[in-house]
């Protein structure tokens, strides 16, 4: 009887599941290595088991790919339970491959540890084709510009997209002349307009499935034309949209000469062949398809270097000359090539050809165009005092050595004077190049820091950003990477720097080094962390203002109180002593002596100016606060009504200027200022014929200006502070009824409403008095 449990079979099922699968199956630790290794996972990599579970799983990992790996790995540690990445594991054959990992957490034991589950993918063969079409497009692409027809790709409405080296070196032009332009206009096609114009009009016609072929004649550099077979053929997309015009040319005159050419080497080979001259044979096979220009001269006379006669000249020979091969062929050196007779060269070739020995050098040569060029030639010995000659034009490398040489220059000049400091690193972080500009920044000369790494000279506290930027270009995460972070200089102070570094690979993808730019930001750090202080100190100043305000604002909320408080306390005793006083009067009327009648009128004025003083001291501790009503003031309306509550004299006269100004304002306050001027102008006039006038002006900066004048008896210079002041009066109580609040409110109510109040008087002359009003309300405050 079978005693086995469910899960006794289910791990069972497990266990051959995972030995006897095709999959790619293991199980990792959380200390890096790995625990089990399925057969498949072991044959694909080569090593034995005891070799994989040995090793951290890292070191057979690809060392540029181990910086995404590990970031993977720690992510599924930290928060993830599965991840996916892709990476190059070292194999025991010694051949890479390319495995795209799933990794899950499988399990965790009782003692915190954790187990992963690993599956894997051999994406080996399609990385290899990937890069297969990748160097397949790069060879395209050399074939587009090295073939020897001309080749243009366009728009399908003829805007020129691309143009081969060979129409570019035909016309004699960059790519940056004619890229973008449209086809017609370019300078290849300006023979005439009406080839121009023919060139349009072709294009206009293609359509899906369409070849047009034609021969033409286009202008080459130096204004040359010559004829080309010209077609033009569309490619269609999917949908059979014309997505792009393909435009090719092949010089017609160069294909008959060279057909010709072929013809003459064809005739000349079959009698080579019946004279049984083996070394020709061998070469003239061999000259039909060489790209180097190839010449083969014969020594007649070993003792006249005139002797020299061309036996064979290959089609490249021609195109470099530009002489036609049938105007040289059986003809000596002194008469195919005068030019190069006059020269050392005919000497160098007999000592070459009797010798046997080989040479190499460099000439510069004037073709029959007249341009001279520069040619690598080679120069051999063949049987029968014959020597073989091979060149190639390097007019364009020598062009491009000089060019790339310049630019060198060009670039060690900006690399060194640049403005800022630039730097060159190696993978592992060992500077091994260093401007001027880094050197001062960092206090170091340029051999001392060459014998360091950035880590090394890297403020303790900005280490970990910088490593991560590093993995981070490492892994192509990133391919620039700008920080803010602080080297330390030599002299040991730190330095804030803004560094920009990019990791720069070779044509394999590999990692080669990094260039960093470097800029000193010290002072604009400096001025930032400054800033940033007097930002924290604005801050806390801001909540110890807030919680004053709020201090102020409970004061003045109990100062109301007490202020009301203390008028109701005392008015109430005053109110008592007043209506006592009437009763009195009331009772014994006549009867009262003169002197207890004069005392009692005095009392009764003393508790009448009492009352007036604590209403005036209240009106003051209000003034300043918002009414929070807002409305449409008209000015003239409000100031005869105040003027008719004060009811002047008859004879006095008061002036009120015409078009006063309607606009939004608080009334309350603004009534109280003029009533208070109003009757403080009435109060202390000296006549009651008196004349009292109130203007206005526009003003400026948002606020009107009002007037309250007078023909008084004026104010001396030295009171005009004072009377601002509370409980100020100028003449003593018993002659004029004042309790000196007023000017003192209405100067606080002004000045609550953001404006001005100011005084001018001379004694004798009058007194006016100008205050400036908002023109428009701003929110309500409480001073």
């Amino acid at each position: 009887m079978d005693n086995s449990t469910p899960l006794q079979f289910i791990a069972s099922d497990l266990e051959y599941f995972f030995t006897q699968s095709p999959h790619l199956l293991a199980i990792l630790g959380d200390d890096g290595y790995f625990k089990r290794i399925n057969p498949a996972l072991e044959n694909l990599l080569g090593f034995s088991q005891v070799q994989l579970l040995s090793q951290p799983f890292l070191e057979f990992v690809r060392f540029e790919d181990r910086a995404v790996a590990r970031a993977q790995i720690d992510r599924l540690s930290d928060r993830d339970r599965s991840v996916r990445f892709g990476c190059q594991i070292r194999a025991g054959d010694g051949h890479p491959k390319c495995l795209e990992w799933n990794i899950s957490l499988f399990r965790e034991a009782v003692d915190g540890s954790a187990l992963f589950y690993c599956t894997a993918r051999d994406i080996t063969e399609r990385q290899r084709v990937g890069q297969a079409l990748h160097d397949s497009e790069h060879r395209l692409r050399a074939i587009f510009h090295q073939t020897f027809e001309l080749i243009w790709l366009l728009t399908p409405d003829g805007i020129l997209l691309e143009a081969n080296k060979t129409a570019l070196t035909f016309g004699g032009l960059s790519a940056e002349q004619v890229q973008g332009q449209p086809f017609w206009e370019t300078p290849w096609w300006q023979t005439s307009p009406e080839i121009s114009q023919q060139l349009q009009e072709a294009i206009s016609w293609v359509s899906p499935g369409t070849f047009i072929r034609y021969e033409v004649d286009i202008l080459g550099a130096n204004h040359t034309a010559t004829t080309l077979d010209f077609s033009l053929k569309p490619v269609s997309d999917e949908a059979g949209e014309v997505t792009l015009l393909i435009a090719e040319g092949r010089d017609i005159v160069q294909r008959q000469t060279t057909d010709t050419i072929l013809r003459q080497l064809a005739v000349d080979i079959k009698a080579w062949e019946g004279l049984q001259t083996t070394e020709i044979q061998r070469y003239a096979e061999a000259v039909k398809n060489m790209q180097d220009g190839f010449y083969l001269w014969q020594l007649e006379d070993p003792d006249d270097i005139s002797s020299f006669r061309l036996l064979l000249a290959n089609p490249a020979a021609e195109k470099f000359i530009a002489v036609p091969n049938r105007n040289v062929l059986g003809r000596t050196l002194q008469t195919g090539f005068p030019q190069m007779f006059e020269t050392e060269l005919p000497k160098l070739y007999r000592q070459v050809a009797i010798s046997g020995q080989k040479r190499k050098l460099d000439i510069d040569y004037t073709i029959a165009s007249g341009e001279t060029r520069t040619f690598s030639v080679k120069l051999f010995a063949l049987e029968g005092r014959c020597l073989g000659m091979l060149f190639n034009d390097i007019t364009e490398q020598r062009r491009s050595q000089r060019k790339m040489s310049e630019q060198r220059k060009q670039l060690k000049i900006l690399f060194d004077k640049a403005g800022v400091g630039i730097g060159r690193l190696d993978i592992d972080g060992r500077w091994i190049q260093a401007n001027d500009k880094l050197c001062a920044i960092l206090g170091y000369s340029c051999q001392e820091l060459l014998q360091t790494s950035f880590q090394a000279i890297t403020h303790p506290d900005d280490a970990a950003v910088d490593r991560q930027c590093c993995d981070a270009l490492v892994s192509g995460e990133l391919e620039t990477s700008s920080i803010e972070k602080r080297y330390l200089r030599k002299d040991g102070e730190p330095v804030w720097c803004s560094v920009t570094v990019s990791l720069i690979r070779d044509d394999t993808a590999r990692t080669s080094y990094f260039i960093a730019f470097i800029d000193n930001i010290n002072d604009r750090k400096t001025t930032e962390l400054a800033l940033q202080q007097q930002t924290n100190e604005l801050a806390q100043t801001n909540l110890v203002l807030a919680r004053t305000m709020a201090q102020l604002e409970k004061r003045n909320q109990e100062l109301d109180r007490f202020a009301y408080v203390a008028s109701h306390d005392l008015k109430a005793p005053l109110r008592a002593i007043g209506n006592l006083a009437t009763w009195i009067d009331e009772d014994i009327g006549n009867d009262l002596p003169d002197e207890n009648r004069q005392q009692l009128d005095l009392l009764q004025g003393r508790v009448h100016r009492m009352e007036k003083l604590i209403d005036g001291l209240l009106a003051y501790s209000r003034a300043g606060q918002s009414s929070m009503t807002f409305e449409e003031v008209d000015l003239k309306t409000l100031l005869e009504e105040e003027i008719d509550l004060l009811a002047p004299m008859a004879a006095l006269t008061i002036e009120i200027a015409p078009d006063l100004p309607k606009f939004y304002t608080d009334r309350v306050p603004l009534a109280r200022v003029f009533a208070n001027l109003i009757s403080n102008a009435i109060k202390h006039h000296h006549r009651s014929n008196g004349r009292i006038e109130i203007s206005w002006t526009p003003g400026c900066n948002g606020f009107y200006e009002f007037s309250v004048g007078d023909d008084g008896p004026g104010i001396d210079e030295a009171y005009h502070a004072k009377i601002f002041e509370i409980f100020q009066v100028l003449e003593a109580r018993d002659k004029v009824e004042s309790t000196g609040i007023g000017l003192a409110i209405v100067k606080k109510t002004v000045e609550a409403e953001g404006g001005e109040i100011f005084v001018e008087s001379e004694v004798g002359k009058g007194t006016t008095f100008r205050f400036t009003w908002p023109m428009h309300p701003e929110r309500p405050r409480r001073i």
